[in-house]
C-alpha cells in the first residue's frame, strides 16, 4: 500500500495532467487532423491508474513463485482483446481498438488480478482501494480545476501550454501534500527537498 500510493500519485499527475492540457499538446503538436489521438490516448491511459500503482505485486508473485498464473491469463486477455477489438475497428476505428483494450485491461489487470492478489497471494487489497480510492477523488479536484483553467484559457502556443503544466503541477503538489499525503508521504516530500537543497 506505501508503494502503490506513491506510485498512484505519480501516475495520477501524468494520467490527470494528459487529460486536462492533452488535447492542445496533440493539436498544437499534430494539428487537427490527429485530433483522435487524444481520445485514443485518455482511453488507454485510465484504467492502468490501479494496474501500473501496483507494480510490487508482480514482484511479490515472483518471490512466491506464483507468475504461471498471470503469465497464463495475459495471453488468454490478450487473445481476447483482439478478438473484440477487431469488430470495434470496423465500426469505430481507431477508439474502437482502445475501447477493446480497455475493457480488457478493466477485466484482466485490474478485477481478476486483484482478486487473485487477494484470495490466493493473501494481499490486503480492500485496504489498497480503501486507500487509493480517496486519492483519486483528490486528484479529480485537481483536474478539474485543470480542465476549468484550460477552458477558459486556451493554449495557442507552446508557451502557454508549459506555463499550464507548470501552474497544474504545483497545484497538484500543493492539493497533494496538504489534503492527500499522510505523515510518512510528507516526510518522503521533505527528506528529497533536503537533498535538493544540498545538491
Amino acid at each position: 500500500i506505501k508503494v502503490g500510493r506513491v506510485q498512484l500519485f505519480v501516475i495520477a499527475l501524468i494520467c490527470s495532467g494528459f487529460i486536462a492540457f492533452g488535447k492542445d499538446f496533440v493539436l498544437l503538436w499534430a494539428g487537427k487532423d490527429y485530433l483522435e489521438a487524444y481520445y485514443i490516448i485518455v482511453i488507454l491511459m485510465l484504467p492502468t491508474l490501479i494496474s501500473r500503482s501496483q507494480s510490487l505485486g508482480t514482484q511479490i508473485l515472483l518471490a512466491k513463485d506464483k507468475h504461471k498464473f498471470r503469465a497464463i491469463f495475459y495471453l488468454v486477455i490478450t487473445l481476447l482483446d483482439i478478438a473484440a477489438s477487431i469488430p470495434m475497428v470496423m465500426l469505430w476505428g481507431g477508439i474502437g481498438a482502445a475501447v477493446g483494450t480497455c475493457l480488457a485491461t478493466i477485466v484482466g489487470p485490474v478485477i481478476t488480478m486483484n482478486i487473485y492478489y487477494s484470495r490466493v497471494i493473501g494481499l490486503d487489497i480492500k485496504a489498497y482501494f480503501k486507500s487509493a480510492i480517496p486519492v483519486l477523488l483528490k486528484v479529480a479536484v485537481v483536474l478539474g480545476l485543470g480542465m476549468i483553467m484550460n477552458h477558459y484559457w486556451r493554449a495557442a502556443n507552446w508557451l502557454i501550454l508549459g506555463v499550464q503544466i507548470l501552474l497544474y503541477l504545483a497545484a497538484y503538489l500543493i492539493v497533494m501534500y496538504f489534503w492527500g499525503f499522510n505523515k510518512g508521504e510528507k516526510a518522503l516530500v521533505a527528506g528529497v527537498a533536503r537533498k535538493f537543497k544540498r545538491s
